[in-house]
Order: structure tokens, then sequence, then C-alpha cells
């Protein structure tokens, strides 16, 4: 027996198999110690002595309350909620001091920052503690990858070389994404041609610190200064400058009326800004808004208060009034209620923006929709996969990690947010239902009004957006144009691109916007606005570090009548930002190990070198429109993007 099995099975399954054992038995219950040691790192074990345990689902502060996922509405419990928090949270807790001989820790933390972390989870203090010295160890060995990486090797994936040509092989799937049941929700992750499988390490890690009992879900507030925060992320290595990339732009804050109306007009909200009809029953309100009401209906944790908000600004861009969908209440400046409304829509629009626009169109629905054909479908030596190489370089390897970081239940976007999980898989499922990510950007925005304040530079997003487009679109035409005019885009070449285009658009049937049928025209705007939807647009929807780098920014969840952020939402959303910061090769990189190496026709240089040319006077044209611009807008500002 002991022969068979050593025959049909690795020695290495079984090493693993005694330690998922060990990890997991009520005997040993190594898992538990692992959890603790790490927690212990932080604040020492004066974290686990006295500690009650919270209901899985229940708000930290209510010790006593019965295990509810949804609370039903005008159950009173916000209000009676608040009361325990302060009792709890605040009173006993506080009282709680560390002691000195235990605390350990990789950081010097400072007393009042101690005693911070002294009131977290133990969720939340592994990802504060352990994460940012990992980030900032990758980005020092460049782990995310360099320009020089990019060779032959990263093309071959998913075929093999044989005297007759390439030859088409199964792509080894290393993770499955499902949100929620059917196949429309289901995203296969393929292994990262450059980078390979995740480490077996590295995805038992993310699997643990979803088990239940060892990180339950326990929302917290504590009641801190954001300067006291500020110097928490200096003392964990969190800051701007450290684990977290410097931010592009200087939000000082974002609780002022002039600081919203920049976040949506000079912004990463610019996408969410909409043009009402000259009919529309709120036109006196102003002609913009920016419309949550989708996430008014979603069902939130105990202790915190619905999404949901509807803001209207004026022709000036000023904000003119915020609609409280679930209140059901219009509040206007000077109204009591008009900080919470300011509160509760940065809050909305940092969980949309993070967890929508970023996660599921930009990487799950554009990206690795993507990449995923570009495997299937086109040979090392097709040209259209030597343009996308670039462009898709680390993709498979990132999308992998968010396979166990943030779509399951008990990830980080599950705790960050306010959300029950059946609200969060609704709002995903939506997201993905209503995907417009490969409609060509010049049909993004429609209002005449927001057309001629572009035209005058008062929305770059779409003036710099157009531009960048526009550049981008040169350089693919010129890239196949020059592959039909050299015969390189030969028959089986274009029959390879034909399929990688309809595998796409079979995609797009869950999306609401296809792709229109199969000619060389539609393929080159299918691919510039991939493109584009992977460096320009990802570095706008991706910037949490401009949003979420301080506690008077942006978060992702809200309390009743709150004016500041969640602490816990924040540090959870500063994680976020420090593990999306790993740098992969500038877009503004001469490849010089992959174009016209190894086989590959000359030309490829030439084309890539005129298309960085073009980006090099892109920047200098940015540069002399921001100078006279209210704010500087530079997420369509190439030297400031990455390949992928």
């Amino acid at each position: 027996l002991m022969v068979s099995i050593e025959e049909k099975t690795p020695l290495y399954f079984w090493f693993k198999l005694a330690f998922l054992v060990w990890c997991f038995s009520p005997i040993t219950k190594g898992a538990s110690k692992i959890a603790n040691l790490q927690v212990m790192e932080v604040v020492g074990d004066f974290f686990f002595k006295s500690k009650p345990t919270t209901p899985r689902g229940a708000a930290r502060f209510d010790f006593n309350e019965p295990p509810v996922r949804d609370r039903p509405k005008g159950s009173g419990a916000l209000a009676e909620a608040e009361v325990r928090n302060a009792r709890n949270s605040r009173d006993n807790r506080h009282n709680e001091k560390p002691r000195k001989d235990s605390a350990k820790s990789d950081f010097k933390l400072s007393k009042e920052s101690l005693d911070i972390c002294s009131k977290l989870d133990k969720y939340t203090l592994i990802l504060i503690n352990k994460f940012p010295a990992k980030v900032i160890e990758a980005n020092h060995n460049k782990k995310g990858g360099v320009h020089t990486d990019l060779s032959k090797a990263s093309t071959t994936h998913g075929w093999k070389e044989t005297k007759k040509g390439w030859v088409k092989k199964k792509a080894k799937v290393q993770a499955i994404i499902k949100i929620g049941k059917g196949d429309s929700f289901k995203f296969p992750i393929l292994e990262d041609a450059h980078f390979g499988k995740t480490k077996f390490s590295e995805r038992l890690i993310r699997k643990l610190i979803r088990f239940e009992t060892l990180f339950p879900l326990q929302d917290t507030y504590i009641d801190v200064s954001p300067a006291a925060v500020d110097k928490l992320l200096v003392d964990l290595k969190l800051a701007p400058g450290m684990a977290m990339p410097r931010a592009r732009h200087d939000f000082a804050e974002m609780e002022s009326n002039s600081s919203m109306s920049r976040l949506f007009f000079y912004g990463p909200g610019a996408p969410f800004v909409k043009e009402l009809a000259s009919d529309d029953p709120n036109i006196h309100l102003g002609p913009f808004v920016v419309d949550f009401a989708e996430d008014a209906k979603r069902s939130v944790r105990l202790g915190f208060r619905e999404y949901g908000a509807r803001v209207h600004f004026s022709p000036k861009q000023e904000l003119t009034a915020i609609y409280d969908y679930h209140e059901r209440e219009l509040v206007k400046p000077g109204d009591p209620h008009w900080e919470h409304a300011k509160c509760l829509v940065r809050n909305n629009f940092g969980m949309r923006m993070t967890f929508i626009n970023h996660l599921i169109h930009t990487h799950l629905c554009c990206a690795n929709t993507t990449v995923n054909a570009m495997i299937n479908n086109l040979s090392p030596d097709n040209p259209i996969r030597r343009l996308l190489t670039v462009f898709t370089f680390r993709t498979s390897y990132i999308n992998s990690a968010a396979a166990e970081s943030l779509t399951p239940e008990l990830s980080m976007s599950h705790r960050c947010s306010a959300l029950t999980y059946a609200s969060l898989v609704g709002a995903m499922q939506e997201g993905i239902q209503d995907c417009q990510i490969f409609r060509p950007f010049p049909q993004w925005v429609e209002g005449k009004e927001l057309i001629k304040m572009a035209k005058v530079g008062r929305f770059p997003f779409l003036e710099d957006g157009l531009n960048y487009y526009n550049t981008i679109r040169k350089f693919v035409q010129a890239w196949i144009q020059t592959s039909v005019d050299t015969n390189y885009l030969d028959d089986r070449n274009l029959a390879q691109l034909r399929d990688f285009y309809y595998e796409i658009k079979t995609k797009c049937l869950d999306f609401s916007y296809q792709p229109p049928h199969f000619s060389l025209d539609a393929a080159q705007d299918l691919i510039t606005q991939f493109i584009f939807n992977v460096t320009g647009y990802h570095e706008l929807v991706g910037s949490l570090v401009d949003f979420a780098c301080s506690l008077r920014h942006c978060s992702a969840r809200c309390r009743p009548g709150a004016t500041t952020n969640d602490l816990q939402s924040f540090l959870m959303c500063a994680a976020v930002a420090a593990l999306t910061s790993i740098r992969t090769p500038p877009l503004m990189s001469d490849f010089p190990n992959f174009f016209a190496k190894d086989g590959a026709p000359e030309w490829e240089i030439k084309v890539w070198a005129a298309f960085q040319k073009d980006l090099g006077e892109l920047v200098v044209l940015n540069k002399k429109k921001n100078a006279s611009r209210p704010h500087p807008f530079r997420y369509f500002q190439p030297d400031q993007l990455e390949c992928s």
C-alpha cells in the first residue's frame, strides 16, 4: 500500500496535508498559534487577555448582539449600537494597558500608535504589520519586473514550439474567481507568462486570513485624530512614499465643498460625472450630477448606515446639494446634516471606485478577459500578441491575488466595506452586467456641456483622455498596418486575430456593451481601448493613494451621523493601496530584450520608437495645460504611467 501511495502521490502532497492537519486540528491549533504570533509582533500578548469574542457579522463594539448579517431597516439598532460603541469600545478597552516587555514589532511604534493598535482586530493588525514591509522589499528588489525582463519567453505561455512551428497547448488555470453563481460571473485566471504560478505559501496565507475561526468579522470604531493616524502610518511604514507610493496629486483634504468639486471634476471621480437632461426635475440644482442610486438598495452590517447619494453641481462646478436616498432628504450647504452627507458621498465613492471600477471593470472584465483571449488564440510569433505582451505583463499574477484577497467572503473588500457579503456579491454582479469597459473612450462622455468644458480646459478627464486615446490609436494603426505591409499579419495570423477578437466579444455578451463584428478597424478600436484601460484609466481608478492616504480623504463605509472616516476601513484601504503599488515597468521604456529580438522583425523598434516620441510630446503638452488649470490632472500623463 505504501509503495502504491508513493508511486501515485508526490511526497510534497503529504507534507502539505500534514501541515494543514497541524493548522486546523482542534488539538494542535497550529493556525491559531501562527495568527497569534503574527499579531503579538505588533501589540504583544496583552491583546489576547480577556478579549471578548464578537459574533460573526456584529459590530465589535456590540459584544452581546446576536449574529446578525443583514440588519432589518428601521430596527433602531443603529442608535443603540452607537451608545454601546461609546460604552464598550472607548471605556472598557481604553483602560487596557500593554505590558512593555511583551510587545515586539518590526517597527518602532510610539505609545499613541501602540494604543491605537491595541484596539484593532487581528485581521487589520496582520495587514498593517506584515504587508508594508513586504511591499517595500518587493519594490526595492523590483519584484514587479523591469523593462529588461520582457523577452521571447514572455510570449510563449499556452504554446509549444516545434519544427513545424508553434502548436497550441492547454494553458494552465491557477485560479477561478467566482462571483456568485453562473458562468457569467466566472473568471478563470491563467498562470502568468512571466511570473508563473503564485507560490503555495502565498495562497495559503491568503486563505488563512479569511478563516473565520482565526479572524472573525469584527467591525470596530475607534475615535482618533487625523494627526494620530498620520503618525501611525509613518510608524508602520505605510505612509505615502514608504509602502504606499507618493500621491500623484496633492489632496490636502476632501472634506470641504471645493475639494469635493475637485474630486469629481479634476480627480478620480470624473468618470462618475453625468449631465442632466434639460427637462430633468432636478435641473434647478445644476446641470451636472454624480448618482450612486444603485447602491441605496444594498444591505449593510450592523453599526453602519446605508449607501446611496446623488450629488449636484452648478455650471461653475460648485457643490449645490446632496440627496440622501436612504433618509429621503435633500441636503444643502449649511443644513445640519451637510457634513455627514459629504462623508457619505466620499465613502460611497471610495467603495464603488475600488471594488467595481477598479477591480471588476479594469482587472477582471478588461485585463483578464484580454490576456486569456491572447494566450488562447494568438501564437507567440503573431504580431498582435507581441504588441499585447507589453501591456499584459504580470496581469495574471496580480489577478490571481485578487482571487483570494478581494472577492471571497471575509476578504478585504468584504471587511473594508459596510456591505453584507450577499450585497457585495450583488454589487459586483451588477458591475459586470453594467460594464462598458470596451466601449471606445470617445463615446464615454455624451453631455454637450461636459464636452464644452473639456474644450476650455475645465474637464481634463475628457480633454487629456482624448489626447492619450488618439496617441494610442495612432500607434496601434501603425503596428497593424506595418504588419500587413510586411506580410507579417498573414492569413494564419489574421485568422488568429479574428478568434482572439470573438473570444472577447463572446465574453462581452455578459456586459452591457458588446463590440461590433470583426474587422481590422474594429480590432484596432478594441486593442486601443484595452491599452487605454490598463495604462491611463487604470492609473485613474487605481489611484487609491490619491484619495485614501489620509483619514480626511475617503474610505469605503460610513457610520450613522459620521463626519469623518472609519479608521478600521481606512487602514484596510491603505493596505490595499500599498499592495497594488508594486511597480511594473514604466510605459515609456524601450524593452531592449523584446522588440526585434529572437527573429522578430526590425520594424518593431521603429514603430515603438515613434510611439515613444508621441508620448514624450504628450507629456510636454499635459504639463503646459496643467500649468494653467486650477488643479493639475496627471492621470493620463505618459511619464507617470506603467506599461500594464
